[in-house]
């Protein structure tokens, strides 16, 4: 049995957690001057990688790629429809979670910067390419939406927008602050605790729906599994 709820309530726990401490030793480096403060600045800014936050996400984005899997598994099992749409999804999300940990998009902001001259809203200029595989998947997983429950769809639609909300558009803000303004400062971190936040939050949503649908897909017949709901 999954106890849906008490997996969700930790999860929001240790998003409030994260995102207090960030705000907190963000506070502690650019206010009160103190670069380090026995590690934890490095140890747990929402801003930095390869640090707890960093983990976490990375783990969270895992868990969704199981959980997305395993719905495929059992849609095949029933010979359901869109079977690689939800494969697909799974690997999206393992390369995800592998790309929070090796931070492998940010290695296009330089060539893409240098060669076309992004700045401004474009600064970090890896969000191009971002938005352009957002728009693709968008467009070919029509069908697919169209297709689920509409409370699952909805609740997809808004995990999506708050996700991408955060990864590209507040990107896409801190991009202007930092080609203006500079990445050393409390407001700029601010917005980057806002960005990491919504992250967090969209793919808290994701997880909700993919349990609740998992649940959905496995009961008549193939792997059962019992979500529990309170």
């Amino acid at each position: 049995m999954i106890p849906k709820k008490k997996i969700l309530a930790l999860l929001i726990g240790v998003v409030i957690f994260l995102t207090a401490m960030s705000v907190g030793v963000h506070y502690i480096k650019y206010v009160l001057k103190q670069d380090h403060f026995f590690g934890s600045v490095r140890l747990f800014s929402l801003d930095k990688e390869a640090n707890i936050p960093t983990w976490y996400q990375s783990m969270s984005l895992l868990f969704c790629s199981v959980l997305l899997g395993f719905i495929a598994f059992c849609t095949r099992e029933k010979k359901g429809r869109f079977f690689g749409h939800w494969a697909f999804l799974a690997l999206v999300f393992l390369g995800m979670s592998i790309d929070e940990l090796s931070v492998i998009h940010e290695m296009l902001t330089d060539p893409l910067r240098n060669h076309f001259g992004f700045h401004d809203f474009l600064n970090f200029s890896w969000i191009v390419a971002g938005g352009i595989f957002v728009m693709v998947i968008g467009l070919s997983y029509l069908k697919f939406l169209w297709h689920l429950p509409l409370k699952i769809r909805v609740q997809f639609i808004i995990a999506g927008l708050i996700y991408i909300g955060g990864t590209l558009g507040m990107e896409s803000i801190g991009g202007y602050w930092s080609s203006h303004f500079g990445e050393h400062s409390f407001h700029y971190t601010i917005l980057t605790d806002i960005e990491e936040l919504l992250e967090m939050t969209g793919i808290l949503v994701f997880i909700n729906v993919l349990l609740s649908y998992a649940g959905v897909v496995s009961k008549p017949d193939g792997v059962k599994i019992q979500i529990e709901e309170v």
